[in-house]
């Protein structure tokens, strides 16, 4: 079993647009051993992502009561980044979050867009992708067994277009609903569902990158590029 906090070291993301090179994540969730997926999120000595808005918590591991962070240096952690990843995949642990996590908890929610509304409606989401289901690309499409996905970023770094949060729409009549699944009434039958039932794969949000030709449908049908 492994704990939110836990520092992994990730190897190198082969997909387009994903990380080139291993490095250390922080584990969001609670990741049992026969868990299909575990949530990470994205870390690095970086501060590019934050000049865009990305939401993130800096960790200073020599300022921390408990030493044992897995950090060598300050690194920015983004919850803005979430990367989900198979446990057959998570290398070497590498120390582990404490009085950091309480921070990282609330950058989490703000990178979700918690209470910023939608694009389609609301003042602060004007401008961004925020509540646009998004048509993936072939790849990202593979990847998630989806076509199709939820934009729910923050609306600051959505309109940034580097990379967006998204929960997969999965095909109910493909899939059976999870625990923490929502069961909707959505017709994307054009983009090849099946029905007008789909599943929003909650424990899959992730994040993609906006190079991925990951293309944004408004609710009212409209289309664009997000990038």
């Amino acid at each position: 079993m492994r704990y939110p906090g836990e520092v992994y070291f990730l190897p190198p993301d082969a997909a387009q647009g994903g990380d080139p090179k291993g490095r250390r994540h922080v584990l969001l969730t609670v990741c049992r051993d026969d868990a299909d997926f575990c949530t990470f999120a994205y870390a690095s000595t970086e501060s590019t992502e934050a000049g865009y808005g990305a939401a993130y918590h800096l960790v200073d591991p020599f300022a921390s009561r408990y030493r044992d962070t897995g950090f060598s240096e300050a690194t920015y952690v983004y919850p803005s980044r979430l990367v989900n990843v198979g446990t057959e995949y998570i290398e070497r642990l590498a120390g582990k979050l404490l009085d950091d996590m309480p921070l990282i908890r609330e950058k989490l929610r703000q990178a979700l867009g918690l209470g910023t509304g939608i694009s389609a409606g609301d003042a602060i989401a004007a401008g961004s992708s925020r509540g646009t289901v998004a048509l993936l690309s072939a790849q990202v499409a593979g990847l998630l067994d989806a076509r199709a996905a939820i934009v729910v970023t923050e609306p600051r770094y959505s309109r940034a277009r580097r990379h967006q949060v998204v929960v997969p729409i999965l095909d109910a009549e493909d899939f059976d609903a999870m625990p923490d699944d929502l069961v909707l009434e959505m017709d994307l039958q054009p983009l090849g569902y099946h029905s007008t039932r789909v599943l929003l794969a909650v424990a899959m949000t992730q994040t993609v990158s906006s190079t991925t030709t990951l293309i944004a449908r408004s609710r009212s049908g409209s289309e664009g590029p997000m990038n």
